[in-house]
């Protein structure tokens, strides 16, 4: 994770599918949007306030997890960092735009539940995560 003094945390709503795309080196990037609407109790019920937008980029091995886990309307957590981008658009007027660039990402479980799939490692000369250890009785705590 980054240690970057513009680091964010957004949990909201998936605003539409993942889109995952390669770039023409071969590596992986999935986009998604986030929308967050922060709600108060007022003496007449609840009360929402401005909804904030928040694009997210994730890359290689991430990005195809990401693409094959969440979905349009999921509520997830998104941890990262944002970074500006600048372009210039097709009449050639300068824009900018502020990106999540994620380090953490996951479904929210406050409504719903979700089941982890781990994955094999691809190879990378890593050796795979040792499988937690097993105790016969509780003496060994």
């Amino acid at each position: 994770m980054s240690n970057a003094e513009n680091q964010i945390t957004v949990v909201g709503n998936l605003t539409r599918d993942p889109e995952l795309r390669y770039t023409q080196g071969g590596t992986a990037v999935c986009n998604f949007s986030v929308a967050q609407t922060p709600r108060r109790k007022t003496d007449n019920g609840w009360e929402d306030g401005d909804t904030s937008f928040f694009d997210c980029s994730v890359w290689k091995e991430y990005g195809e997890h990401v693409a094959q886990s969440f979905q349009k309307g999921n509520r997830v957590m998104v941890v990262g960092v944002m970074k500006q981008r600048f372009w210039e658009d097709k009449e050639g007027n300068k824009r900018n735009s502020w990106d999540i660039q994620v380090d953490e990402c996951g479904h929210s479980l406050k409504w719903g539940s979700a089941q982890f799939d781990r994955t094999e490692r691809k190879s990378s000369g890593q050796q795979a995560p040792a499988a937690p250890q097993q105790f016969d009785d509780e003496e060994a705590f």
